[in-house]
């Protein structure tokens, strides 16, 4: 048995890369080893994650007039441009619909001057960024404006799952992504570069079962939120290094 390291950057041309899933290709013809077990060593992934992404950017709501989809631009908000946004839109001009926001509590306010409504779950996805509870309608009332039931989240991903095609880790997921290699806290503001490096061994070693032990010719890892939503890295650049440990071929022993 022997390792050897495998650094890999989006910057290198012989290597067949893709931006996410990072899957890389390289030539491992000429090593007569066996992989056995894959490490994620450490990365470094530029910051570059809105917190208002394409899968959370959509309101639904609904009054005596019709519903209204509002689709907010992908970008990262503060609450009083996310509010500027909403107000300035066609559907709250011609809803009457718009949005405050009371310091006092931290939630975001709706008002309708000329009737109620309600905000659609199903036609949404930003309900838990806005500060309602998913899967559930928020019915609002006429001219006195309604509170938000939670704080609006514009605080972004806290963490990058980084889900491998080498990994057997178990993982309780109620979504279902359980092959993950690392889990990679963004401790970094946004543009900056988040330096991950391997310190949780036992969580992060995927031991290859014998019938998967190859000539390694492909690596694949796609980086997800807690949602199991591919992360964007905008054609940004990026470097992960990874620990290889290998037999030699008459190291094997059938079973």
């Amino acid at each position: 048995m022997f390792s050897y390291i495998l650094k890999i950057n989006s910057r290198e041309s012989n290597y067949k890369i893709t931006t996410n899933p990072i899957q890389v290709s390289y030539n491992n013809s000429g090593n007569s080893s066996l992989v056995q077990k894959i490490i994620v060593k450490g990365a470094s992934i530029p910051n570059v994650f809105y917190n208002l992404p394409a899968s959370s950017n959509k309101v639904r709501f609904t009054t005596i007039l019709g519903t209204f989809d509002v689709v907010f631009p992908v970008g990262n908000y503060t609450i009083n441009s996310l509010i500027t946004y909403f107000n300035s839109t066609a559907e709250s001009i011609a809803s009457g619909v718009t949005l405050s926001f009371n310091t006092l509590v931290n939630k975001l306010v709706v008002t309708s001057p000329g009737s109620g409504g309600l905000f659609d779950a199903v036609g949404s996805t930003s309900f838990q960024i806005l500060g309602l509870k998913a899967g559930q309608n928020f019915i609002f009332t006429a001219i006195t404006p309604t509170t938000f039931l939670h704080m609006a989240d514009l605080s972004g991903i806290r963490n990058i799952y980084a889900e491998t095609t080498f990994s057997n880790m178990n993982c309780l997921d109620s979504i279902g992504h359980k092959s993950y290699g690392a889990f990679i806290p963004v401790d970094q503001p946004f543009g900056s570069i988040i330096h991950y490096i391997n310190t949780e061994q036992d969580l992060n070693d995927i031991v290859r079962s014998k019938m998967y032990s190859q000539n390694l010719s492909r690596i694949e890892i796609a980086l997800r939120d807690v949602d199991g939503n591919l992360l964007d890295l905008q054609n940004m650049n990026w470097e992960i290094t990874f620990k290889i440990l290998a037999s030699h071929g008459h190291d094997l022993i059938d079973e």
